[in-house]
């Protein structure tokens, strides 16, 4: 710890040392992973993880398809997760 920052709370920890938050930091680091995937920097078998729709006239073509689902813990999924951040993102 630096001396100093023990007593601040995390975001004013984050605003001194000039950081962003973990989930900034996570949603970064899903997009990384998911241009390596669908570039081919991964073996064929973590690529069949994202479904490529395929069927999609705006934005750019690599979207990915976004599966429903009813439970908490199944939104959590990689694929899941990153579907609507990645699709978001311009060509």
């Amino acid at each position: 710890m630096l001396p100093g920052l023990k007593e601040l709370s995390y975001k004013e920890r984050l605003k001194k040392l000039e950081l962003p938050t973990l989930a900034y930091r996570r949603i970064g680091g899903d997009m990384i992973e998911v241009y390596k995937m669908m570039n081919g920097r991964y073996d064929l078998d973590a690529e069949m993880q994202l479904p490529v729709n395929n069927n999609s006239a705006r934005g750019h073509q690599k979207k990915l398809y976004k599966e429903q689902s009813k439970t908490k813990i199944r939104q959590s999924q990689f694929r899941l997760r990153v579907a609507d951040t990645w699709n978001s993102l311009p060509e």
